[in-house]
């Protein structure tokens, strides 16, 4: 469990990352690329490549949403399963020294 969430703090991280280059490419500016021509060129490509950053980070967070989910289901899981086999050797033990409770299996 807690290698899905070490895989899902680096994958909401990565998104964070990915959003902040985005975000700073969008602002580059003139003075940034060096004349007009290659802004205006650059223009379609921080188009593109915001849309695609975009779309990673949106899978990048639906996985991490899942991720999440996914450890805290292991966890819920592994948590019952330890409940119950903890009532099971209690009821085993509690059977009044006659060999506690009857195993369906005789």
């Amino acid at each position: 469990m807690d290698e899905l969430g070490g895989l899902s703090r680096k994958l909401l991280q990565s998104a964070e990352s990915m959003s902040r280059a985005s975000r700073s490419l969008q602002q580059a500016s003139v003075n940034d690329l060096g004349n007009a021509d290659i802004d205006e060129s650059a223009s379609d490509f921080r188009d593109s490549w915001d849309y695609g950053i975009g779309q990673i980070v949106k899978t990048q967070l639906a996985l991490h949403q899942g991720l999440e989910a996914t450890a805290r289901a292991y966890h819920e899981t592994d948590t019952a399963i330890q409940e119950a086999l903890s009532k099971g050797q209690r009821a085993d033990t509690s059977g009044g020294g006659k060999g506690g409770a009857k195993s369906p299996f005789g």
